[in-house]
């Protein structure tokens, strides 16, 4: 088991605890757990099940927010010990009580073709007003999700995609899908396309 270290582990922040798993989804399930009812701690795991995804949670607190988990060599009274969960390499017991812990599953998605399918019409509508454009600029999650602006290096008008908008957002907009191009050029073809975004 491969624990990512995250530098911002403060409260409110999302902590991504297996990045490379989860921009894949090589375990096939995405889970968003929130743990405590107040100070709450976000994290994101790819994982098969969800008892695996609390056996890396426990993983990662062990090794990077000791605090979080109950002394190694401690744990619940008998009494309390159902109240609490346990796992991870060690069996190590989780001090938020389980009644605290929120458990998600979130839909997975390849992050990356979606990205290069929003690139590909957006540079086929900006084509498609006489744009001419440039390159991609991303501004990522490390697990590819976010945003990619382009502009027009004849007129400046840009577009801009994103992969994680809502679906009640927009995902492709900007100038260049809305108005033509101000300097005329030869329109793109499919092979200039495909150059620009770095395929075929």
């Amino acid at each position: 088991m491969k624990i990512y270290r995250i530098s911002d582990i403060s409260s409110g922040k999302i902590i991504y605890v297996n990045n490379d798993d989860y921009a894949s989804n090589f375990w096939g399930h995405n889970y968003s757990i929130n743990v405590g009812a107040t100070d709450t701690i976000h994290f994101v795991v790819n994982a098969a099940n969800e008892d695996t995804a609390l056996d890396y949670i426990i993983d990662y607190m062990e090794w990077a927010m000791p605090k979080q988990l109950f002394p190694i060599d401690d744990k619940p009274g008998n009494e309390l010990m159902e109240t609490y969960i346990s796992g991870g390499k060690h069996g190590r017991f989780m001090t938020t009580p389980s009644n605290e812990i929120l458990i998600n599953e979130v839909p997975t998605v390849n992050s990356k073709n979606i990205l290069l399918e929003l690139k590909t019409t957006a540079l086929e509508d900006c084509a498609g007003k006489g744009h001419k454009m440039g390159e991609w600029i991303d501004d990522l999650s490390p697990a590819g999700k976010g945003t990619s602006s382009n502009k027009c290096k004849m007129c400046g008008k840009g577009v801009m995609v994103d992969n994680d908008a809502l679906s009640n957002e927009i995902d492709i907009g900007g100038e260049a899908i809305a108005m033509d191009c101000s300097n005329e050029y030869e329109m793109a073809t499919p092979e200039e396309l495909k150059r620009e975004l770095g395929i075929g």
